[in-house]
């Protein structure tokens, strides 16, 4: 339904307009003033998602339109854009009725990439540059001639010298996490390509025993691994932290193909 459909200062319409007032007023407070205002996640359609889901149907706990010192019990938290800063890199995976098949995954790095555009292709040159490290003892030090440490992982899964599936992901360093959990959903779990990219993920970020699992993940398994010593951050039911995979699946004793996308991002799978 659209705003219209709910009917010009209705309760509903009213409902959602305070709630989304009070989301965007905790996000100006924390960002407006940051000289490092994560601008490209404020205004992606992926983070206007995750907030449509935390406005509830009862009323939320607004800070205000000032900041304040002392914050109020259950007071609405600023969102956090960051995990939709670099929706710059794409996958795809195209495979035709001669059996070719291609898996690519291509990056900017971030919003433009390094800004330098190729002539007048209109093509950015990406900056990954930046994602070496200036630690000596790492091994990914910055140094002539050296290839900088990379996650992107587009695949190819063959069975019987045949092919079986194309797949991938785009999600920064979260890419190998992601693309190894669709592989074990297709082959030890025999999902279908797109239960196999739909199914709750996790992924581990942060040094120490921190992981996010996103919370279609039941309440009893969260419990059972923070027992088990891990220290679980609840991520939302469908977040863009774990990729956005693609993919494509093909039956060689029936010769049909079938593709699967994220709804986690704004991928598709079409037949032409």
């Amino acid at each position: 339904d659209s705003l219209a459909d709910l009917g010009h200062n209705s309760a509903d319409y009213l409902h959602l307009l305070i709630e989304s007032i009070k989301l965007a007023s905790a996000d100006r407070e924390e960002y407006t003033c940051s000289q490092n205002s994560p601008i490209a996640g404020l205004l992606s359609k992926g983070y206007a998602a995750n907030q449509r889901q935390r406005i509830r149907s009862e009323a939320g706990v607004g800070g205000g339109e000032r900041y304040a010192k002392d914050k109020l019990a259950g007071e609405i938290l600023p969102g956090d854009p960051s995990q939709w800063i670099n929706e710059c890199t794409t996958h795809f995976d195209v495979v035709d009725n001669q059996g070719n098949a291609v898996a690519t995954t291509q990056s900017l790095g971030s919003g433009f990439g390094s800004g330098v555009v190729l002539g007048d292709t209109g093509m950015f040159l990406n900056n990954f540059m930046n994602w070496f490290d200036l630690l000596p003892e790492s091994p990914n030090v910055v140094a002539p001639h050296k290839k900088i440490e990379m996650c992107m992982s587009p695949c190819q899964i063959w069975k019987d010298d045949k092919l079986f599936a194309a797949l991938g992901t785009p999600g920064s360093h979260g890419i190998l996490q992601t693309t190894a959990q669709m592989i074990l959903n297709l082959i030890e779990h025999e999902m279908n390509i797109q239960a196999a990219i739909e199914a709750p993920r996790v992924r581990i970020e942060q040094p120490g025993t921190d992981v996010g699992i996103e919370e279609r993940i039941s309440s009893q398994v969260r419990e059972e691994l923070t027992a088990r010593g891990h220290d679980v951050r609840v991520l939302p039911a469908w977040t863009a932290a774990v990729g956005g995979g693609q993919g494509i699946i093909v039956d060689q004793q029936e010769g049909a193909f079938m593709g699967g996308a994220d709804p986690r991002r704004d991928g598709y799978a079409i037949g032409v």
